[in-house]
């Protein structure tokens, strides 16, 4: 297939840099399979697309849009992913944008008027006041934030990802668009690579942190370390147990003492008492953490992709 685009010379890049007024309103990195054209007919002239494989293209479709290789580092005022299909609301979306003035943009479909703003959304998060699972949100990005978040999305759990940006954003809004039809792939990561990759992300971060932001993550983190636990018992893996409770031990105290105290039946505590040798009360513990998990991540599936 062929798309009109006009692809990006050498010296734009010096040239998006050294003015404001030609830097791309919109990037974004795109994924799925499927026609394209309702979402390059959405975005705004101007915009730059990142595609995840090269695209053919000509200049007579959509001549204002910007082709960049894959691996090219986004530019434009707000960055995001999208994830083919486009939905209904992707026009409205993407119209939206050049408007805003928040670091982060939250979206999904949720309940009430479409487009509606809800500018508390980061505080009611942060304060626990509204349940978050990064992967039921669509986010965009300022093009400051998300310079300060891609080391930490380039290198945390694809299902924690959002939690960066969430967690340096100074400023954000949730719009109630779903302007996007894909989904998350499943994917098959090891549970305490996971868990230790956040420990990481958290001990780097926290000095940075608000005593806000810090509860959050903490808790956030928190909840993790217990489920790779879970799943580390769900497969009876005790060396696996045993390096974990041994990194945390090493890395963050804290973080394992609170996981001893928060796990149902303080099945890690017993665990750890057994030599990691899973009893029937730790099994027990474990799945129910686990089918929590579970219950999170098939509400995940169900809300539009970013």
């Amino acid at each position: 297939m062929k798309f009109g685009f006009r692809r990006k010379k050498q010296n734009d890049s010096v040239n998006a840099s050294t003015d404001e007024k030609r830097r791309p309103p919109v990037s974004v990195f795109l994924t799925g399979s499927g026609d394209p054209n309702a979402l390059f007919s959405a975005l705004p002239a101007g915009s730059e697309i990142i595609a995840a494989q090269n695209i053919e293209h000509n200049n007579e479709q959509y001549p204002s849009l910007l082709l960049r290789e894959a691996g090219s580092r986004a530019q434009g005022d707000y960055v995001l992913r999208a994830s083919l299909p486009a939905a209904g609301d992707a026009a409205e979306f993407f119209a939206s944008l050049p408007e805003r003035s928040e670091e982060l943009i939250l979206f999904s479909k949720g309940q009430g008027e479409r487009g509606a703003e809800d500018s508390g959304i980061l505080e009611r998060i942060l304060r626990r006041e509204k349940k978050f699972h990064p992967s039921r949100f669509g986010y965009a990005l300022s093009a400051d934030l998300y310079a300060r978040s891609l080391p930490y999305i380039e290198t945390l759990p694809q299902e924690s990802a959002a939690l960066a940006p969430l967690l340096l954003a100074k400023s954000a809004v949730f719009l109630n668009y779903s302007p996007f039809d894909g989904h998350r792939q499943e994917s098959e990561a090891d549970v305490k690579i996971c868990a230790e990759t956040l420990v990481h992300f958290f001990n780097e971060l926290k000095p940075r942190l608000d005593s806000l932001r810090y509860r959050f993550a903490f808790n956030y983190v928190c909840g993790k370390i217990i489920a790779a636990y879970a799943a580390l018992v769900h497969k009876s893996d005790r060396e696996q147990l045993r390096a974990l409770d041994e990194f945390l031990k090493r890395e963050n105290l804290a973080l394992r003492v609170a996981a001893d105290e928060r796990s149902p039946l303080a099945f890690i505590r017993s665990l750890r008492k057994k030599d990691f040798a899973p009893t029937l009360p730790a099994r027990a513990a474990a799945a129910a953490v686990l089918f929590r998990e579970k219950k999170n991540a098939d509400i995940q599936r169900r809300t539009p992709f970013s």
